[in-house]
């Protein structure tokens, strides 16, 4: 039985996991999740895939960062301030999640 391999997944917070860009404190607070988009985080996670929340939000927004996350059991391995390198990167400026065709991602990691 051959084993998948275990991808680095980076995933942006707002207008992605979030339906809309967040620019202060209570707004992070209240965003509305992007259903679609957590399930299929889930969905990794449960692969055993790493799943690395990556935004440009400034780290002072750290704390409400977390909280977030936590208050909509979204899981990740990581959270990163800046951007990085990865085998995946789900964020609206390049792989819209708003537009369907992300979801063709699962299907290219089912045939791996």
């Amino acid at each position: 039985m051959e084993r998948k391999k275990i991808l680095w997944i980076a995933v942006d917070i707002d207008k992605t996991l979030t339906k809309e860009t967040c620019w202060d404190e209570e707004q992070m607070r209240n965003a509305e999740p992007n259903m679609d988009v957590v399930e299929w985080v889930r969905e990794r996670h449960a692969e055993y895939h790493h799943i690395v929340i990556h935004t440009a939000r400034q780290h002072r927004y750290y704390q409400v960062t977390i909280e977030w996350l936590n208050k909509h059991n979204i899981p990740f391995t990581s959270v990163s301030f800046q951007k990085m390198p990865c085998d995946i990167m789900l964020d609206d400026k390049t792989i819209n999640p708003l537009n369907s065709n992300w979801k063709k991602l699962s299907t290219m990691l089912s045939e791996q």
